[in-house]
């Protein structure tokens, strides 16, 4: 079981590297990077040692349950709680809230698993809405920013997902994209200047940052 975790990892490390040299910006690279890191780690030691494949009682059980969430620029914002159901056993919906650097966040997402890494985990793919206040810029070294008063994402994900008993959690990262704008301001961080956003200065270096690369993690309980 060891050789097979050495294994994955450098495979993961190689990924990383490849990511990286395509991408110097870091976001794409810490993202690839991150998910071939989850896939390695996770669940395929065992399958390796020969366990069979999830059993369906494992997902049909405890099918409403509490999850907490944090991370980075996650639907969820930095830390969110989030109620979770599973109607049938590879799908999962998820309604939640969060808050964000700029605010309240409100997420539903969608998540099916696709592939058994072993007796009580999966992979698979997650999507999902989420809306909030959101400001492009925030937090970096700059002197202004385009402030959102609402902006809704589109949230495709890769997952990992690990169940035992009532207990669940699971890693996730994802590219969100912007998909609707409400009210946009651009704004002097020294309040010297505020305008629409349309009439932002064209030498601006603030980008509007419709992409938005993100990854999480959730652990919760099932309560029935």
């Amino acid at each position: 079981m060891a050789g097979v975790v050495a294994r994955r990892l450098l495979s993961a490390r190689q990924v990383w590297r490849r990511s990286s040299s395509r991408d110097r910006s870091g976001g794409t690279a810490a993202l690839v990077g991150a998910c071939g890191l989850v896939v390695a780690l996770w669940g395929p030691a065992a399958r390796a040692a020969g366990d069979p494949a999830i059993p369906p009682e494992v997902w049909r059980s405890h099918r409403l349950a509490v999850d907490g969430h944090v991370g980075l620029a996650t639907p969820h914002g930095f830390i969110g709680v989030a109620l979770d159901s599973t109607p049938v056993a590879p799908l999962s919906i998820s309604v939640g809230l969060g808050r964000g650097l700029a605010g309240v966040q409100r997420a539903l997402s969608t998540r099916v698993r696709l592939v058994p890494t072993g007796a009580h985990s999966a992979l698979g793919l997650g999507l999902g809405v989420s809306a909030g206040p959101f400001h492009s810029g925030l937090g970096l070294a700059h002197s202004s920013r385009y402030e959102y008063e609402t902006a809704v994402w589109l949230n495709p994900d890769l997952f990992v997902e690990r169940r035992r008993g009532p207990w669940r959690l699971r890693l996730y990262a994802g590219i969100a994209r912007r998909v609707h704008d409400g009210a946009c301001t651009y704004r002097d961080i020294g309040g010297s200047y505020a305008a629409p956003c349309g009439s932002a200065p064209a030498d601006s270096p603030i980008s509007r940052m419709p992409w938005l690369p993100f990854v999480g993690f959730s652990t919760g309980v099932g309560m029935f």
